[in-house]
């Protein structure tokens, strides 16, 4: 008889209506129910490590999932020291979260997106590579030119956000002296602005765009995406050094459940890319 060296595991899709099945091979999955046993008598002795996520899909949804969640699960997996629990903080105040002691560590971040005292803060690897990219219908147009002059075009963004093509400007009544603007609260309202039809064009993360297209695949024929970007970033773990829990420490955990084959399915769900680590860690 012929052992099967794969398994189909189903997750339900983000609406929660559609099961989606993927391959995950045996010794995957061995290593997922070998680690789940021997993490679960311990839970009485880690250390707990509150991370604060603020809600932005694909990172967190509204309904508390996300790639963020599933990531810590896998954290909590593969090592019996710290248990990672994730804490949902307004974007705005995210700051203030970790000055107080709400957070210990906050995901998805970047040290030079508006934090105090950025000396007593640490970063770990890379999570994710993004940009802020354009997005227009593509009935409106069908060549990246089109992305090259904003003149006379009405533009959709997301309110606080900064862009660089607008000088980092974020007061409403300041850019609409110059600009034919409309402020929406998410990207993903930014997106579906152009995909109805609603603005010429909209700003959104790559990331946000990819993640829109893996719920709504239809619409990646009706819009199209910049090869212009405004501003290139990453997002890691900021970690402050009085942290109970160091970047050298949460780089190691999250790299040990990479090799495990706990993290990449998680990006694919959720159509990310993963950044390709070396030997080192360090992240091409």
């Amino acid at each position: 008889m012929k052992v099967p060296t794969e398994f189909k595991v189903g997750f339900l899709d983000y609406n929660g209506t559609n099961w989606i099945w993927e391959r995950i091979d045996l010794r995957t999955l061995w290593s997922i129910l070998l680690l789940a046993l021997i993490s679960f008598p311990s839970l009485a002795n880690k250390i707990v490590v509150k991370v604060g996520a603020g809600i932005r899909p694909p990172f967190l949804l509204p309904d508390g999932n996300g790639m963020g969640p599933e990531i810590l699960t896998a954290l909590n997996l593969v090592q019996d020291d710290f248990q990672f629990e994730l804490v949902s903080v307004p974007i705005a105040r995210r700051v203030m979260s970790l000055e107080n002691g709400l957070v210990d560590i906050v995901m998805w971040d970047n040290i030079n997106w508006g934090w105090n005292n950025i000396d007593t803060l640490t970063v770990s690897i890379p999570l994710l590579h993004s940009r802020d990219s354009f997005v227009a219908h593509s009935s409106i147009t069908s060549v990246q030119d089109y992305f090259d002059n904003f003149t006379g075009k009405s533009i959709c963004g997301v309110n606080g956000y900064h862009y660089r093509f607008l000088n980092y400007e974020t007061d409403y009544q300041a850019l609409s002296k110059d600009h034919t603007i409309t402020l929406v609260r998410t990207e993903e309202e930014s997106i579906k602005m152009a995909l109805n039809k609603r603005c010429d064009i909209s700003v959104a993360s790559l990331s946000a765009i990819n993640w829109f297209f893996t719920v709504y695949p239809d619409a990646r024929s009706q819009l199209m995406v910049s090869e212009r970007y405004d501003t290139k970033y990453t997002r890691h773990f900021l970690i402050p050094i009085y942290a109970p829990i160091s970047s050298d420490e949460i780089d190691s955990i999250f790299l040990k459940a990479n090799k495990l084959g706990l993290i990449e399915p998680i990006y694919n769900r959720y159509g990310q890319s993963i950044p390709q680590f070396t030997t080192d860690g360090v992240s091409n």
